[in-house]
């Protein structure tokens, strides 16, 4: 038998919410959509350290924590809901526009809202919850591309540390807070 690893896909229905004010259903916050399959990747960050003296040659690693990275497909999507996962798209218009606003230098953590993913079985199937996300366009374009078969809107968000530090919380929802 094997470990339960949080790195894998995670395969039961639930609901999408953004800035949840409970972990009781409804939830409170705003409710994005519902999804049956989830990937979730913590992507280690590395640099690698070079000796100028000789010509640049890699000596180390530098370990630096990771990213948490979740990526669905939203089913029954609420179309308000999808100008907050992103700003740069038509209200109810599922195409996406790039623009000029968001390479501006703007602080990507300017739009971020905090995201529950709860399951529908929630005595059995751990929830997944992001102290602070934004919508990863990168990644929503790539898992459209890559798993043609579902239906439904791609999405994707990048999980960033919160004042203390915390990126996520993987447990069952009653063991979970929302405050650190």
């Amino acid at each position: 038998m094997s470990t339960p690893n949080p790195q894998r896909t995670l395969d039961w229905r639930g609901v999408i919410i953004a800035n949840p004010t409970s972990f009781e259903a409804p939830y409170g916050g705003t409710e994005l959509g519902l999804f049956s399959l989830i990937k979730w990747e913590l992507i280690p960050r590395r640099a690698i350290l070079r000796a100028e003296e000789f010509s640049g040659v890699g000596y180390q690693v530098l370990e630096n924590g990771e990213d948490a990275v979740v990526a669905a497909f939203l089913r029954e999507y609420d179309a308000d809901a999808f100008d907050t996962l992103f700003p740069e798209s038509s209200s109810g218009d599922l195409t996406y526009t790039a623009t000029d606003e968001r390479h501006r230098g703007g602080l990507g953590g300017d739009r971020a809202v905090s995201l529950l993913l709860a399951p529908d079985a929630t005595e059995v199937h751990p929830a997944l919850f992001l102290d602070c996300a934004i919508g990863w366009i990168d990644e929503t374009t790539s898992i459209s591309h890559d798993l043609s078969e579902e239906w439904g809107i791609p999405v994707a968000f990048w999980g960033m540390p919160q004042a203390l530090g915390r990126v996520y919380q993987y447990m069952l929802l009653e063991r979970m807070t929302l405050t650190p």
